[in-house]
């Protein structure tokens, strides 16, 4: 049995979808969830975000997202799922807390006193002292590393002609870049029509493969696939999108607005 910490970002959507199935299943492994803790929503408050998102990507893609976000909560609330990372941890009996930013100093200082050295992050922040030398942090990126590290790796795989695949890692001083724990790279056609249908299959799947990480930590660490090469890459402009599209690349069909919805929460 591992006793670990989640730190999640505070997001209903695709944190809270991932979680609910994860945290069931870590507790059905025999491990122990000491506390899930729950960051603020880093694009809360930052009025430009989703004007950067319709200058990448254009409006109709906003649209769909927004209307796939709201379709997600409609399934949730349906299907008396929890509402929140806070009724998700009261479900299962887990210790809430919350922070402002993942690199508060009281996490690190809440994990050294309860004696917890594993923890399993989803946050979109870069992950700096004192918990990186607290703990050992295991993180999950739907790209194949060392390949497309940083934002929407399936965006500039389609774009580059690169691998997809989905990794876990463990957290060092440079982005997605730490020793490999996980990869998956056998994706089935149909797993690979959008991004959003790449990203909700990758967060059905991240029990089972947290799970397989969480023992290849305790016995070996892997090596990535024999020439997948190292890249970087940040936020698409508008060009990088209509060169995604030139390769019948989707962010998001309509068809997914309703069947990704349900699938993510059911």
């Amino acid at each position: 049995m591992t006793r670990l910490a989640i730190i999640a970002a505070n997001e209903n959507i695709w944190s809270l979808g991932c979680w609910s199935r994860a945290l069931p299943a870590l507790k059905d492994a025999g491990h122990e969830v000491a506390a899930l803790w729950a960051v603020e929503d880093a694009g809360k408050g930052h009025e430009n975000a989703n004007a950067r998102y319709i200058a990448a990507f254009g409006r109709w893609n906003f649209i769909k997202f927004g209307l796939f976000g709201t379709m997600v909560r409609l399934c949730q609330l349906m299907g008396r799922r929890p509402m929140s990372l806070r009724a998700l941890a009261q479900k299962h009996g887990v210790k809430y807390l919350e922070t402002p930013d993942p690199n508060d100093a009281a996490i690190a200082d809440w994990m050294e006193k309860e004696g917890v050295d594993i923890a399993l992050i989803q946050v979109p922040q870069i992950i700096k002292p004192p918990l990186l030398e607290k703990a050992q942090l295991i993180n999950h990126h739907a790209g194949l590393l060392p390949a497309n590290r940083g934002i929407y790796p399936y965006f500039w795989a389609v774009l580059n002609g690169s691998p997809q695949g989905v990794s876990l890692h463990l957290v060092n001083e440079k982005i997605d870049a730490g020793p490999l724990l996980y990869q998956e790279m056998e994706m089935e056609p149909q797993e690979l029509a959008s991004m959003t249908v790449f990203e909700v299959g990758a967060l059905r799947e991240y029990p089972a493969r947290v799970l397989d990480a969480l023992s290849n930590l305790k016995r070996k660490m892997i090596q990535p696939p024999p020439g997948v090469s190292e890249s970087y890459n940040s936020f698409p402009a508008r060009e990088d999108y209509k060169a995604f599209r030139k390769q019948r690349g989707h962010i998001i069909k309509l068809r997914d607005v309703m069947a990704q919805a349900a699938r993510l929460v059911f």
